[in-house]
């Protein structure tokens, strides 16, 4: 496997680590707010350290080498190798990381109403329904 290959396969695996660990985190009830540090510190490495590896909405980010690979497989009980391996899907979908930022730019800039507001509308959820269209969730009554 070349170095891009090696470098996006390992960004990938890291953002399905970050995407269970927040998945479990809010299940247990955790706090979004920071996840990311919190994760880096079960890892091992520091919140800039995981945020540069993880990268931005393009993909981008710092490659991670050989003993950071090693260091995220055995600190998140992952088998040796397996950072190297392709899991499935595509964890860097643009599209879904520029709506994160959208996202959080939105909480960020507004007040404890908006934040409130904010959060309705994601626990509204959606419905993926078939064919894969994506329609909102409405309670019986709503328009």
């Amino acid at each position: 496997m070349n170095s891009l290959d090696i470098n996006r396969t390992r960004r990938n695996n890291l953002l399905i680590i970050i995407r269970e660990y927040s998945e479990r985190e809010l299940a247990a009830g955790g706090s979004p707010v920071g996840m990311l540090g919190r994760l880096a510190i079960e890892l091992g490495l520091s919140a800039g350290g995981l945020s540069q590896f993880k990268g931005d909405a393009q993909g981008s980010g710092r490659n991670i080498g050989d003993a950071a690979a090693a260091q995220i497989e055995s600190k998140s009980g992952k088998p040796k190798g397996w950072m190297d391996e392709d899991h499935g899907g595509d964890a860097i979908n643009p599209a879904e990381n520029a709506f994160i930022e959208l996202a959080r730019a939105a909480w960020r800039t507004t007040d404890a109403k908006g934040r409130r507001q904010l959060m309705q509308l994601a626990k509204r959820g959606f419905d993926v329904q078939a064919g894969g269209v994506a329609t909102q969730k409405l309670k019986p009554g709503e328009k």
